[in-house]
This record gives structure tokens, sequence and C-alpha cells, in this order.
């Protein structure tokens, strides 16, 4: 069964990785909403895909160089930056699961204590490059874990998969075909794959036995794995 990924929420319909996104995504249906991490300068963790807040709210400050209450005050009105904590008290309350998405060593370390703190270990899915999930890993040995690559060449080799022991490889759409996902799942590895929003890509992914699919357009996602199940 294909499980459908929101990236970073619903993000057609409200501002990505904000709390309005997020909860839309799960409304209808996604299995997991994909977000994003960054630090602010008082050490909190922010949902944030880019490092400045100028593509979405039109500042140019870097987030690490302010202040959580800076930044929320940057990004003022509904589609405020959330906490962390903010999303974690949100996937309490609704048991909705979350791939948290972070590449930066130093994040692993108060994400991996935040959602201990909340109780909802088995709702969060951590994703990212080698060396940030060996931290994830080494913080949290039950943590699960997706390890993540632009293409399957950079994937880390056999020895460095052993040893982080991610549940799923999660590479960009391109880089499937047939035999890959068959050696994955040989291989003890669930696959997944980004970011997909094109019904055709979609289905031909659902054809290849790709265990969860990453998509802005969730809905449009969920009602084509709906259709296959049917």
């Amino acid at each position: 069964m294909t499980l459908a990924v929101a990236h970073r929420g619903d993000p057609r319909r409200f501002r990505e990785n904000t709390l309005p996104s997020i909860a839309s995504a799960l409304r209808q249906g996604a299995d997991l909403v994909e977000i994003d991490l960054e630090t602010t300068l008082d050490g909190h963790l922010v949902l944030l895909h880019d490092a400045t807040l100028r593509r979405l709210w039109w500042h140019n400050g870097h987030v690490g160089n302010l202040t959580l209450a800076q930044v929320q005050a940057i990004s003022r009105g509904r589609y405020r930056v959330p906490s962390f904590d903010q999303v974690l008290e949100l996937a309490a309350q609704t048991r909705g699961r979350l791939m948290v998405d972070f590449g930066e060593v130093h994040i692993a370390g108060p994400a991996v204590d935040a959602v201990a703190r909340h109780g909802v270990n088995d709702q969060i899915l951590y994703v990212g490059g080698p060396a940030a999930m060996r931290a994830v890993r080494e913080r949290a040995p039950e943590a699960h874990i997706g390890l993540s690559a632009g293409s399957a060449k950079e994937m880390p080799s056999a020895d460095e998969l052993r040893e982080i022991g991610p549940e799923y490889v999660n590479l960009r759409w391109r880089s499937y075909d047939r035999a890959l996902v068959e050696r994955c799942h040989a291989d003890g590895y669930g696959v997944s794959a980004w970011t997909v929003d094109s019904p055709r890509v979609m289905n031909r992914l659902v054809d290849m036995g790709v265990d969860m699919i990453i998509s802005n357009r969730i809905a449009r996602l969920i009602q084509v794995i709906a259709a296959r199940r049917g």
C-alpha cells in the first residue's frame, strides 16, 4: 500500500510549513506530513525550508540570526512561522504523523529531545542525509529514519546504511525504476519518492511498488491512491 505524504503541508491552499497548511493536509487524510526544520538564534526549532525569510515573508533576515520572537513577529498573522513544539502539539492532538526533514547535524539533538518531550516518537519519521541521520540514531536508537539523497548514485555505502539503519530510502522520483525499487525491497528498505505532482507519475510509481510518495498536491495524490486501491 502506497502512503500519501504531504510536502510541507498543503502548499497549494495554504502557505507551506505553517499550522493551517499542516492541519489541512491532515484533514484531507495525508498519511504523513513532511516538514522542514531550522534553528533560531536563541536555539528554538522552527518550521522553515529556507535559511532566510525572503521567499515567503519578503524579509532578508537569516533565521539563525533572529530569535524565535523576532521570526514570529516578522511572519505575524495567519501564516506565522510555527515552532516545532507547536507542530508537535498538533501531532499529539490529531495523532497525525510527521516526516521531519533536516540536513544539519546540530538539529538532531534538539529535534529528538522535543519529540520525546511530547511523547510522539512513533508518529515521527526523520529524513535527511547520512550525517544528520547518524546523529539521530545515536541520540535515539528507536527512531524511525529515512535516508535522503538526490539520486541512487549519492546514496551511502552498504556499511553506512547498516550503521544508520533507515527504514526508507528517500530519493528524487526520477531516480527510480522497477529494478531499483525491487533491489531496495530485497535489501529490507522501504522506498520513498519526492516530489511528485503529476497523476501520471504517481500512477507510474505505484506500479513500481514505491511505498511512499511525497507531493505538493496532497488531495490529488490521495485520489490517485484511493482509485488504485479500489
